[in-house]
């Protein structure tokens, strides 16, 4: 972190650690119920779960294992375990939303911007107070010196295209889908 870093208080930094994991699994309920994929770890767990019908959450830990090790290197101990909180408990969370929660229809171009605006602003509440999603965050976080809303743009933009390719649609033909709303492939 920089020297410029503002300092949070333990208890502001567990409430962002809560808020801020709520919004990433409230945008992955989105995307997971329209089918649609985003980038980062979250994207790569959600696309493993489509394709074993393994649940999220175990799969959203397991991708970011391998990125845990340069985050202990690189970013100290305390933005480690951070991050592990985090990723806990987006998995915890997302396994909850759907108890809480129901879609009866979710438009896929509405889920997208929806869930995009709730992945944004759960990364940069957890980036504001020294903490990340792991994966690409990691990197991201590591890289970037700048603002946390940069480190979010660099390592979330994928999320505003995965409305245009639906999961639903077969690698193949994923080229010919006519809409995202449609759902079907030519």
């Amino acid at each position: 972190m920089s020297q410029t870093s503002i300092r949070h208080r333990p208890h502001e930094d567990a409430i962002a650690l809560v808020l801020g994991s709520l919004f990433v699994a409230l945008g992955t309920a989105f995307y997971a119920k329209a089918h649609l994929l985003t980038g980062s770890t979250v994207g790569v767990a959600l696309l493993l779960s489509y394709l074993t019908k393994t649940g999220f959450a175990p799969l959203f830990l397991l991708v970011n294992l391998p990125f845990f090790a340069l985050a202990i290197v690189r970013l100290g101990w305390l933005f480690t375990l951070k991050t592990l909180a985090a990723v806990a408990l987006v998995s915890l969370f997302s396994r909850l939303t759907p108890m809480w929660i129901e879609f009866g229809h979710l438009n896929a171009v509405y889920a997208a911007v929806i869930g995009g605006c709730l992945f944004g602003i759960g990364l940069l509440i957890l980036f504001r107070h020294g903490m990340s999603l792991g994966g690409v965050s990691i990197l991201a976080f590591y890289l970037q010196e700048g603002t946390a809303g940069a480190r979010a743009i660099c390592s979330w933009a994928p999320t505003w295209w995965s409305w245009r390719f639906p999961a639903s649609c077969s690698a193949p033909n994923r080229w010919r889908c006519r809409s995202p709303a449609s759902r079907s492939c030519a």
